[in-house]
């Protein structure tokens, strides 16, 4: 883990998000998971 967030540090790597759900839209996150989502990553934000 301390390897990809040194890469992420120097910009050799990227994460893309595309949308942050809050935790309790948990359910929304996985349909959208199952169905177009196509580039960027999916978050859940848990307060």
């Amino acid at each position: 883990m301390q390897t990809f967030v040194q890469l992420i540090d120097q910009g050799q790597i990227k994460a893309v998000v595309d949308v942050v759900f809050p935790l309790s839209e948990a359910a929304q996150a996985h349909t959208l998971s199952q169905s177009r989502h196509g580039r960027g990553r999916i978050v859940l934000h848990i307060d």
